[in-house]
């Protein structure tokens, strides 16, 4: 398990899923509390405290647009008409902009209703001209700009880096206004200017129905408050961030006020196809995330190459380019450098995937959140160069299928709790690890109590710096090779209430459940070892299979609980060639060798050092 350096909000949320505790964070120095949960005493069962996702906080409804009217036109200009460089819009009305022009249209004044139709519109801004292709100035209202419908329009920038009187550094600009793009239409933004940002709004954006085809050496799209990609198609190519909100605050006070905010920095996808190729993060948010796509629906996000042929701990330390984040609100401070501030609203500080396919190939984190993260459903085929799903708090997992092919660390978080779902693993480090050594007095916890998973791990297959708790779920461990890790490991006591679980490794770590468990156990060590390629098959005393599965990695010692064990019954386990007989007696039931050095620690063996 690695050291991290995080800086985190030190906040317990009031929506943190602390599950096995019952809510509660005590202090692990507390030696009756370890009584309780490892060694001895009464387990919690925590499937009732699973956390509804309709519980969760929506502010989408106050702030999308109405797109059922199409804009009428009153006002139609022929850009190719136009001998100027330069068109001024200042009173109210509904343009169609069709044509050619190369030079750039600011639109501004008090008028409250100014829509742009773009209508097979080409803008090119001309060389030195300094200004966006369309800029929308100061409105304290909304601004919409509207692609039509079977039309395909292109925008360009023909120097990059406009940054005239504070208009520029993008292709389209809402500057202290909102802004609403709707149509059906194509809408292709390039850009060649190294700190180009193809769509860049200072308050709300919202782009509902239309296809944008992004190609800028900076950002893809940024706004500064509330972001919202509602049935959009969105293809990115940029040099920085894809799609992103960016909240920062120049002064304590306002960052404050921002942290009060509900929309500042909230990022809403809804039913949208998203592809990107960035030079850093994919997808970002200042506060809540929220991804609410049907499985018809595909997020594709390449970051900063995406993950390495070869992932060590030193190059998933220096690690850039998240795929899909919440990541904070800022204080910029006088010497350039930047604060996380305290969020006050926690409810509003979250990342949640409700459904979708995913495609992830991430040279940082996959999936990550400075506060929470639930994945409530979803298809998720994830590399990363670092960690496939992090969390700074507590990462909850409902439902979904979920392969990360390879990563560092594949499911982190303070707290980690699995309720349902398919999750196939492999990592470098550690496959599900609940750790955070930012975190003081925080009851480091992993619950599972559902779904199918498989973990193949070089370093701990499911490891916590607290307690493990298992009460269901079918759970296969291909455990590390080395000594000095192993397939279950835990600080504060593992307890198996429910499920199935096998969990080979080396007999040098060996962690077994503690005695308190409420499922009985079986340890069963063998010097030899076994084989890739060999059976494993768990037969009860009348002969019926009861488990069986291929050897995917070298073993020498393997720890199962089946949940259809019966006190008193006799059962089978052959491995190979080799099989051995034993009879459910009591929780404990071991079998083979002894163990290894260091080894047969029962559910952790009682409080050890912290490990990060």
């Amino acid at each position: 398990m690695k050291k991290k350096l995080l800086i985190i909000f030190l906040l317990v949320f009031s929506i943190t899923l602390t599950g096995c505790f019952n809510g509660s964070n005590p202090n692990q120095n507390d030696e009756s509390w370890w009584d309780n949960l490892g060694g001895g005493g009464e387990a919690n069962d925590t499937l009732e405290d699973q956390k509804d996702v309709t519980d969760l906080p929506t502010y989408e409804d106050e702030l999308e647009p109405d797109t059922s009217i199409i804009p009428t036109p009153d006002k139609t200009i022929n850009l190719s008409e136009i001998t100027e460089d330069f068109i001024k819009i200042i009173e109210e009305g509904t343009y169609t902009l069709t044509g050619t022009f190369n030079g750039y249209i600011e639109v501004s004044g008090d008028a409250n209703n100014i829509t742009l139709i773009l209508d097979n519109a080409v803008i090119k801004t001309k060389e030195n001209q300094g200004n966006p292709a369309i800029c929308f100035l100061k409105h304290s209202g909304t601004r919409i700009l509207h692609i039509k419908e079977n039309t395909t329009n292109t925008l360009e920038d023909s120097i990059g880096n406009t940054n005239e009187a504070d208009l520029g550094n993008a292709i389209i600009q809402a500057k202290k206004a909102n802004l609403d793009i709707t149509g059906k239409g194509v809408l292709n933004l390039n850009s060649k200017g190294e700190e180009t940002t193809a769509i860049k709004v200072k308050k709300d954006l919202t782009i509902t129905d239309t296809t944008i085809n992004i190609n800028t050496n900076d950002n893809g799209i940024k706004a500064g408050s509330y972001l919202a990609l509602l049935n959009a198609n969105i293809n990115i190519t940029c040099g920085n961030d894809g799609i992103k909100t960016d909240v920062e605050a120049e002064t304590l006070e306002d960052g404050n006020e921002f942290t009060k905010d509900q929309f500042a920095g909230y990022l809403h996808i809804k039913n949208s196809n998203i592809l990107i190729v960035s030079g850093d993060d994919g997808i970002s948010a200042n506060s809540y995330l929220k991804i609410d796509n049907t499985s018809e629906y595909t997020i594709n996000i390449t970051t900063n190459n995406g993950a390495p042929n070869t992932i060590t701990e030193t190059s998933s330390d220096n690690a850039n380019g998240k795929a899909i984040r919440t990541s904070g609100i800022t204080l910029v401070n006088e010497d350039g450098t930047e604060t996380d501030l305290l969020s006050q609203t926690v409810d509003n500080y979250l990342l949640v995937i409700l459904g979708g396919k995913f495609i992830i190939n991430s040279n940082d984190d996959a999936i990550t959140s400075k506060g929470n993260l639930i994945i409530d459903n979803g298809n998720f085929n994830i590399s990363s160069g670092d960690d496939g799903i992090h969390a700074e708090y507590t990462t909850t997992i409902n439902n979904g299928e979920i392969t990360i092919n390879k990563c560092y660390e594949a499911i982190e978080g303070a707290s980690v709790e699995i309720y349902n779902g398919t999750i196939n693993a492999t990592s470098v480090d550690d496959g599900i690890n609940a750790a955070n050594s930012d975190l003081t007095n925080w009851s480091y916890n992993i619950y599972i109590g559902g779904g199918n998973i498989v973990i193949n791990v070089n370093g701990d297959g499911i490891d916590s710096n607290g307690t493990v708790e298992i009460a269901g779920g079918d759970i296969i461990i291909w455990g590390p090779k080395n000594n000095g890790n192993a397939a279950l490991d835990a600080d504060r006591g593992i307890l198996v209430n429910g499920g199935n679980i096998v969990a080979c490794g080396p007999m040098g770590m060996v962690e077994t459940p503690g005695n308190n468990s409420k499922q009985p156990f079986v340890v069963y060590n063998n010097q030899a070892g076994f084989s890739v390629g060999s059976d494993i098959t768990i037969k009860d005393e009348d002969g019926n299979t009861i488990f069986n599965t291929k050897v995917m990695k070298n073993f020498s010692s393997i720890v199962f609980s089946l949940d259809s064990f019966v006190s008193g019954k006799t059962y089978t386990i052959t491995i190979g060639s080799t099989t051995q007989s034993f009879t459910i007696n009591s929780v404990t039931t071991q079998i083979g060798n002894s163990f290894g050095p260091g080894g047969g620690r029962p559910g952790g063996g009682g409080p050890k050092p912290p490990r990060y």
